[in-house]
């Protein structure tokens, strides 16, 4: 979960269904995270712009988990 206007949205339906401030319910959710919270959209950016760099130019088929640490191990 990114906090985006999108993802707000989506939860802001959520929100309303249970009588609940969306920000609470954002930072409840982000809460269950071992990060303790959501992703800012400029740390999946950093992300996105390093596997663009040239220094990640040899790099193929990886996968990175940008979950807060959700999961935990890989398959």
């Amino acid at each position: 979960l990114t906090n985006t206007e999108r993802a707000r949205s989506i939860q802001q339906a959520q929100a309303d269904e249970k009588g609940r401030d969306v920000e609470d319910l954002l930072k409840e959710m982000g809460g269950k995270l071992p990060a303790g919270r959501i992703a800012e959209p400029e740390e999946i950016a950093h992300v996105v712009a390093f596997l663009a760099s040239e220094p990640c130019s040899y790099m193929f088929g990886s996968s990175i988990y940008m979950d807060g640490g959700e999961r935990r191990s890989t398959p």
